[in-house]
């Protein structure tokens, strides 16, 4: 709740199991995760009408997460659900977003992805199906190999992205 914030979204994953309809608003902060966030499945089963929503703040500014020298991954979806991710900063990682498993229409909307060392934001698995990527800045700053990559799956959609830089 606003009025019992988490230093982490990591702490905040471990204490609460967040419901379809659930918001996590992130402040403005510079979040260093060593290990980056890993939804688990109860964290990341959302419903078509509810997705679970991680959005950065609603004033304008950024919420970033940054690991250096970037040997993890920033936000992993592994078999999630109608999760949306949207107006962060997420940079030194492996890979800023990474899709696994069976995950299945989740939106990664209005981010700045960059200067991660391997991929921007990356879908793998068969069953990685009818994820959207739209409206992100996706910025290799001469680390990135691969600004979006999609090992597999089906009915995934890139749309109105910005890519640069790799």
């Amino acid at each position: 709740t606003p009025y019992s914030p988490k230093r982490t979204l990591t702490n905040l994953l471990s204490v609460y199991d967040l419901d379809p309809g659930d918001t996590v608003y992130i402040d403005t902060a510079t979040n260093g995760h060593a290990y980056g966030v890993r939804f688990d499945p109860s964290d990341a089963d959302g419903t078509v009408a509810s997705p679970i929503t991680f959005v950065g703040p609603t004033n304008g500014a950024r919420a970033e997460f940054r690991f250096v020298p970037g040997f993890r991954n920033g936000f992993v979806l592994s078999n999630a659900l109608n999760v949306r991710i949207r107006a962060l900063t997420i940079r030194g990682y492996t890979n800023g977003v990474r899709v696994v498993g069976a995950s299945t229409n989740n939106l990664v909307v209005g981010n700045t992805v960059s200067s991660n060392a391997v991929r921007g934001v990356s879908f793998f698995g068969d069953d990685v199906d009818a994820n959207r990527i739209v409206s992100n800045m996706i910025d290799g700053k001469n680390y990135q190999i691969n600004g979006v990559f999609i090992e597999d799956g089906d009915r995934n959609v890139i749309t109105n992205n910005r890519i640069v830089g790799n």
